[in-house]
């Protein structure tokens, strides 16, 4: 286990700025909205990258984000700087399947990874569709751990689960187990057509192993081990 774990100390002091969620509107016109309201310069110079928020920059330096959520039907939200100037440039990322090996995940995304902690997913399940899968599942627990990852962390991981054509991107209420904290994570679920691809399709030999043995490692629930 990494030693250098976010601390629910640290949890409790993140700031995170104020978070404005919108439904039908698009984040080009939500940075429009905050530079007429803050007098701010918009940046597109990035909207056209995986997970990069369009950013608003105010006369006085301060930056907001302007990005799509997945949660939300064609919407998206908007991200204040929080109380240090700064824009919130992290995310909590709820890892499953062979990302449960520490090594692995941290060989995808560098040193840019803190773990959190031990976490379940309540109403997520994961399933075997050649390589894992969550999937809603009313009644249903899914086991993972929770790191904070920075943005290029997410964008190198994108690269490895094939954002967006194999996985996409679904925020899930997790419970930290060490603590019963509640937090809003970041998973990779298979899109419709890698589910169609394939469906019934059983986990290789060496993946499964690494998944089963990066649940054990973690005390979680084993359920590679218990679908061979």
């Amino acid at each position: 286990m990494n030693n250098k774990a976010v601390t629910m100390e640290e949890l409790a002091t993140i700031t995170f700025g104020v978070e404005l969620e919108y439904e039908n509107i698009t984040r080009e016109d939500a940075a429009n909205a905050v530079a007429r309201a803050t007098g701010g310069t918009v940046d597109y110079t990035t909207q056209y990258e995986a997970h990069s928020p369009i950013t608003v920059v105010t006369p006085d330096g301060r930056k907001w984000k302007c990005e799509t959520d997945g949660s939300l039907d064609r919407g998206c939200e908007t991200v204040s700087p929080n109380e240090n100037g700064k824009m919130e440039t992290e995310y909590l990322y709820f890892a499953y399947g062979s990302n449960l090996d520490d090594a692995r995940l941290l060989g995808r995304v560098g040193a840019d990874a803190r773990p959190v902690g031990r976490g379940v997913a309540d109403g997520w399940t994961v399933e075997e569709r050649l390589y894992a899968d969550m999937r809603r599942r009313r009644g249903a627990k899914a086991y993972g751990m929770v790191w904070r990852l920075t943005e290029d962390a997410v964008a190198a991981l994108d690269r490895f689960e094939g954002w967006p054509t194999t996985y996409a991107d679904a925020w899930v209420d997790v419970t930290l187990l060490d603590s019963g904290i509640e937090v809003k994570a970041m998973a990779y679920v298979m899109t419709d057509a890698a589910r169609a691809s394939r469906r019934g399709k059983k986990y290789p030999d060496d993946y499964r192993a690494i998944c089963s043995a990066g649940a054990r490692a973690h005390g979680l629930p084993d359920a590679f081990a218990a679908a061979g």
